[in-house]
């Protein structure tokens, strides 16, 4: 027998804690037999569903955060016998991280002239983070992007002030940062004045 399309995906993370476990299952030759299909995970063997084509176990527990291994026995209708085993992860946890805003081409670090900067990302997760996005007023984000140490360009909120901006961070089990990350930079877009007075009289 062959077995495919195997659930959760190999390798992939989840945030379910019971997920979906399920695989497909063919033979050209003389047919399953459903009734010999075995399902473990972790080494456990758990109630399932089955048919001639699939089988979908039923979790009855929670299953801890970690690595997990699933293995499946298929029989043909003459006894023979096909094992197929495939890991996973299941991932509770939300990733937490920390944001610096940066103009790099400034001389002072908290300080910008430029309404764009740069975005420097410190995420950190038990497994993986995948997404990040960002926001100037903690309501409004962008869309998930890639994740990435930098990004740029940022564009501040127009006009001089103490600008804000907040980071949120998902990992690949779908996990979103709760704790509030942020950074500060102060956009300075007023101009040196000009000089007042009378200009001193060189001494003869």
């Amino acid at each position: 027998p062959n077995v495919d399309n195997t659930i959760p995906v190999r390798w992939s993370y989840t945030n379910n804690h019971r997920p979906t476990i399920s695989a497909d299952y063919s033979d050209t030759g003389s047919g399953i037999n459903s009734t010999k299909v075995v399902l473990k995970i972790d080494g456990n063997v758990i109630p399932i569903s089955a048919d001639n084509n699939s089988v979908t176990g039923i979790l009855d527990y929670d299953l801890a955060e970690g690595q997990h291994n699933v293995t499946i026995t298929v029989e043909d209708n003459l006894g023979n016998a096909a094992t197929t085993d495939w890991w996973f992860y299941t991932d509770y946890t939300p990733p937490t991280g920390s944001l610096l805003v940066r103009d790099n081409f400034a001389p002072l670090e908290n300080f910008t002239g430029n309404q764009w900067v740069t975005l420097y990302s410190i995420g950190s997760d038990n497994y993986e983070i995948g997404w990040m996005q960002f926001s100037n007023d903690n309501v409004i984000y962008n869309d998930w992007i890639d994740y990435s140490t930098v990004y740029s360009p940022w564009w501040l909120t127009s006009g001089s002030g103490n600008k804000t901006v907040w980071a949120k961070y998902k990992d690949k089990a779908g996990n979103v940062s709760v704790v509030e990350i942020k950074d500060d930079i102060y956009f300075d877009t007023t101009k040196p004045g000009t000089p007042t007075g009378s200009p001193a009289k060189a001494p003869r």
